[in-house]
């Protein structure tokens, strides 16, 4: 009896630390594979993905080829997480559609489009997020993913939810009837303009207050003439 209490409690105490030790790899497992997609984001940026190699970023973040291969099993594979990445932070910038009618009740249009303003500033144009734009802009040519990813995510979502947004707007009776469709696209495509003019110019220290500023601005005017001070 004495002879299986300790037996028991050795085999306890085994189990404890394996499941201690499994604890700690698995947390640096996945510190190595954040790191690896870090780099990866910022040497795509940089360099473009086809000029990085595996060795390329084995060597900066500082493991061998082959361990790099526990934890993604291409390349490729990486990017493609970095597109993922990306579809998930852009879908925060929009209120979720089911939800759109407390939303604009909430605000005034000029509200509205604030806010929106604020969240495409806090998820889009992270630091992060600013380098995986410079990736799809460079990527788009050769890789259809990152195209599409431009289409969808910088003009059809976009044009799609703010025709939604102003057809709320109108059946709530905050503007006047309009043509949602038209002044969807006024809305959205000054916005992207100002937008990628920034990303592309970062490079010589484009001001992201400038940006913010540009924003405002064409808010103030979208509300005020396109609108015809009907909100």
């Amino acid at each position: 009896m004495v002879v299986y209490i300790i037996r028991r409690r050795f085999i306890i105490r085994k189990i404890s630390k394996n499941l201690k030790f499994d604890l700690v790899t698995k947390s640096y497992g996945q510190e190595t594979k954040d790191k690896i997609f870090d780099l990866s984001i910022e040497l795509f940026s940089k360099k473009g993905f086809n000029s990085v190699s595996i060795r390329d970023l084995a060597k900066e973040v500082g493991i061998k080829q082959s361990s790099l291969y526990n934890h993604f099993k291409s390349k490729d594979e990486i990017l493609e997480d970095i597109y993922e990445f990306f579809k998930a932070e852009a879908i925060k910038v929009f209120p979720q559609v089911e939800n759109l009618d407390d939303t604009i009740k909430k605000y005034t249009p000029k509200e509205f489009f604030k806010q929106g303003k604020k969240l495409f500033i806090q998820y889009m144009l992270s630091t992060r997020m600013e380098k995986i734009w410079r990736i799809l802009f460079i990527e788009q040519a050769s890789d259809q993913r990152a195209a599409n990813i431009l289409l969808h995510e910088s003009f059809k979502k976009s044009l799609s939810f703010m025709e939604k947004a102003l057809e709320k707007m109108i059946e709530q009776g905050k503007i006047t009837s309009i043509n949602t469709r038209i002044c969807a696209y006024e809305y959205i495509y000054p916005l992207n303009f100002m937008f990628f003019e920034y990303i592309i110019s970062k490079s010589i220290n484009a001001d992201k207050n400038s940006l913010e500023r540009q924003m405002d601005e064409h808010i103030n005017y979208f509300c005020n003439i396109i609108l015809e001070k009907k909100i």
